[in-house]
């Protein structure tokens, strides 16, 4: 376990820890399991999600069979991103914003790992982005199509690790594009493949109407909806770079990533399975065109647990929202028939930012007096806490 692998492909641009691990593997002609084994010597380790829990013994032993600096293989893990986005850090479990892969005998058994058949068939070395482990990403900004979660053919996870060890007959160069389970070329799902007609039946088959028309202007990549894509895309990158790297704008006001986050976290509770917001939930998807699709995952982390599809939806009522703000949120929260609890009732020890919290005590505002005292109390209570 000392001296440089004799392959040593430096990870791409923005490229994933697991991917590049993967890569490592394939230029080395050994598995993944193998591979870690050859760095550290602990067996357990191929069984963790690495992305978001990289031990440290395992952290140098790949800075020294690589001959990279240890702060270059971390850079390829998810912790700069969660530093970004929840701040404090536990050793084990999951994380809000991060979907969990679950591998079980080194395999995913969790959709946690996105990918985009367009990025896959540009790349020439496919890897995978760290990004495509956010739940908030669903939505490639490059190609402006849905991103998938698991395989069209069998149905299995994607799995990048299981990519490299798996003896489909392909070019071992190119194995991440390539279901480790059934061997279905990923890229063939792209708009730049070269037999169009079943790559556009298959994207129906996979998304759905709506969402895998090519455009009559000729331009690979973009989808039907435009507006509502745009809206998405616009929003996912202004949370993944910020203003001056901790700022987000809205309605004319700057807020801080962090708590903008949380409180998106919290309209996504109320536009989702919140019983106290049903009424609001009905009121923004008949306004934004877009279904209400509840989660249904009894975890706490519902959001992050959910197919690619479901957070599409659901992503999309809270961007509609978020578009014109505050005067969406008005209207919609004016126009029912009682005020809704849930707007300002907190499921997790959070304090809401004056943007958000002073619309909503003007959307009570329009209620009678006896409903602003009781509200008024309860949010009284909940600080207390």
């Amino acid at each position: 376990m000392s001296g440089l692998l004799p392959a040593r492909p430096r990870p791409e641009p923005g490229e994933i820890l697991t991917s590049w691990l993967a890569r490592l593997a394939i230029e080395n002609g050994t598995s993944f399991g193998r591979l870690i084994a050859a760095c550290v010597a602990d067996t357990h380790y191929p069984s963790l999600d690495l992305d978001q829990h990289l031990p440290t013994p395992l952290l140098h032993g790949l800075a020294l069979r690589t001959g990279l600096a240890p702060e270059v293989v971390r850079r390829t893990t998810l912790t700069p991103l969660m530093e970004r986005y929840i701040g404090k850090r536990q050793r084990h479990g999951a994380y809000r914003w991060f979907m969990p892969v679950h591998p079980v005998r080194q395999r995913f058994t969790m959709h946690g790992q996105q990918l985009c058949p367009d990025c896959l068939a540009e790349d020439a070395v496919p890897h995978y982005r760290q990004i495509w482990r956010m739940s908030l990403v669903t939505v490639c900004p490059l190609h402006r199509c849905l991103l998938l979660d698991a395989c069209p053919a069998c149905g299995a996870p994607v799995d990048q690790r299981l990519s490299c060890d798996s003896r489909a007959p392909h070019h071992e160069q190119e194995s991440l594009a390539y279901c480790g389970v059934c061997a279905l070329d990923y890229r063939s799902l792209a708009w730049t493949s070269f037999d169009p007609l079943p790559t556009r039946q298959l994207r129906l088959e996979i998304w759905g109407p709506g969402i895998t028309q090519k455009p009559s202007n000729g331009r690979l990549g973009k989808i039907a909806l435009e507006g509502e894509v745009s809206r998405l895309i616009s929003w996912q990158q202004s949370v993944l770079a910020p203003l001056e790297g901790r700022w987000i704008a809205i309605g004319g006001l700057c807020a801080e990533t962090r708590s903008y986050l949380d409180t998106c976290r919290h309209l996504l509770r109320a536009l989702t399975y919140d019983s106290r917001t049903l009424a609001f939930r009905r009121e923004v998807s008949k306004r934004s065109g877009f279904p209400s699709t509840s989660l249904v995952e009894t975890n706490r982390l519902k959001f992050e647990r959910s197919p690619v599809r479901v957070r599409y939806a659901n992503l999309q009522n809270l961007t509609w929202i978020l578009g014109d703000w505050p005067i969406r949120f008005q209207e919609c929260a004016q126009s029912l028939d009682r005020p809704p609890y849930g707007l300002l009732s907190r499921a997790e020890a959070i304090a809401f930012p004056p943007w958000y919290e002073n619309q909503c005590m003007l959307a009570i505002s329009s209620y009678s007096r006896e409903i602003q005292t009781v509200l008024l109390k309860i949010n009284k209570k909940v600080r207390a806490r």
